[in-house]
């Protein structure tokens, strides 16, 4: 590898995306794009799971709007998209064998490795006209969720959840239980601007901001000559992930 690739894999400015081979293949690689995923479809019950939000009004509010507002958080949280990518910690982002095992198609999968501030680039200049973008590391902890306090009848059920949501977004969108730590999960969140117009799981470009493909130690050798087809179509190195005495290296392609 060059040095400035081994630089920038130890930056925190790269981030790496596990994924199976047919997902990228098929379609982040071949469609030179990556789809956010929903709450709902999740491994965590934390996130996969209506919350059953509590909501606690104040002075003359309707009962109506309280039911309201209490369903309606758990459903905006339900289908809000998302990307988790794992960032640099005590060890590489791709250097993580519960992530290649749990993600990356038990070693057989790929990890994809990309730029954080181009991707943020792209997904602003592409997206923010629908959506608030959010992005952040995960805070791990003993999971704490705050109710939300309807205490302005003039503003519709939708409104005071966005105002809640805006205010407190990294408690309700950017904590997971600490047994998730080992992950180091940086995260991007879409929240809809209108209500009324519906675009889930929406798609990015990744022409600008993919630096590195990283095939698992257990990838299949069949499917070479297609990861050196996308490559070459990319004009993206791709390595190999090895395991060889007690340790991983990352081989020339």
């Amino acid at each position: 590898m060059t040095e400035e690739l081994i630089n920038f894999l130890k930056s925190d400015d790269a981030i790496f995306h596990y994924t199976k081979k047919e997902t990228a293949m098929e379609y982040i690689l071949n469609n030179k794009q990556l789809q956010f995923g929903s709450y709902y479809s999740t491994n965590d019950p934390y996130e996969y799971k209506k919350r059953l939000t509590s909501a606690f009004g104040w002075g003359d509010i309707n009962q109506s709007l309280y039911i309201e507002t209490m369903h309606l958080i758990d459903n905006i949280i339900n289908q809000t998209p998302f990307l988790s990518f794992c960032a640099n910690s005590n060890n590489s982002g791709y250097d993580k064998p519960r992530m290649w095992s749990q993600y990356g198609q038990n070693h057989s999968g790929i990890c994809l490795v990309f730029s954080r501030d181009s991707f943020m680039t792209t997904i602003k200049n592409e997206l923010s006209k629908n959506y608030l973008i959010y992005d952040e590391n995960i805070n791990y902890k003993e999971i704490d969720f705050n109710s939300i306090n309807i205490y302005d009848s003039d503003l519709t059920a939708n409104q005071i959840v966005m105002n809640n949501i805006k205010k407190d977004y990294k408690n309700i969108f950017f904590q997971k239980h600490l047994d998730y730590k080992d992950e180091d999960e940086f995260r991007v969140v879409l929240i809809q601007k209108d209500e009324n117009v519906l675009c889930q799981n929406p798609l990015v470009d990744i022409s600008n901001s993919l630096k590195l493909i990283i095939l698992g130690d257990k990838f299949p050798e069949v499917y070479l000559p297609t990861i050196k087809d996308l490559s070459r179509k990319l004009n993206m190195k791709f390595k190999r992930f090895h395991w060889e005495q007690n340790q991983y290296f990352l081989l020339n392609d």
